[in-house]
């Protein structure tokens, strides 16, 4: 999605509802299961304050927060997956996780989705992870209507290595706050 469109709000709630086996956006059912959120887009105090105005609802000690990681930390990443028996983990943001060492632009940079698929896998967990557009085209007036594969921040390694590629866009015709998530590469079938 775009910055602004609220990547992180959208995590928080797929992991509110996957803590209380509720469900996502009203009409998603989740698994019940413990959450694991790893931040870097946000601070613990300002992932705390969106949390209190979100009015987000968990049962204790369901979700977990580690705000310091480098894309070193795949063994730290197993290990907290392990301990707190992870049924999802919900990562923000992958030019903040991941960018850095390796350019976006680079083919290497899809290394770290095909890493998080291996690390899916093997320990039996979802792993969501958000990440920004490019700039849209300065002809283009108004919000962002439509989202392609193209239109990802970075290398098409990105695309390659993800196993789902979902889009998030506000709706410019609702008069309330609605955005429109697109499955742009449904590999898994989802």
């Amino acid at each position: 999605a775009d910055g602004g469109v609220g990547k992180s709000v959208l995590i928080y709630r797929v992991a509110e509802a996957v803590a209380s086996g509720g469900k996502f956006g009203g009409t998603l059912q989740a698994v019940q299961g413990n959450v694991l959120v790893i931040q870097k887009d946000e601070s613990a105090a300002n992932a705390k304050q969106k949390l209190r105005l979100m009015d987000m609802k968990v049962p204790k000690g369901s979700v977990r927060f580690q705000f310091n990681f480098s894309a070193a930390m795949y063994p730290e990443l197993r290990r907290w997956i392990r301990e707190h028996q992870a049924a999802v983990v919900v990562m923000d943001s992958f030019g903040s996780l991941f960018g850095g060492a390796v350019g976006m632009g680079e083919a290497e940079v899809g290394l770290h989705l095909y890493r998080l698929n291996q690390i899916a896998a093997e320990e039996n967990v979802a792993i969501l992870l958000t990440h920004h557009l490019r700039k849209q085209d300065k002809s283009r007036v108004g919000a962002r209507r439509e989202v392609s594969l193209g239109d990802l921040f970075g290398s098409s390694y990105i695309v390659n290595g993800a196993s789902d590629v979902w889009a998030v866009v506000r709706d410019t015709e609702s008069k309330e706050p609605k955005f429109v998530l697109t499955v742009l590469k449904p590999r898994t079938g989802i």
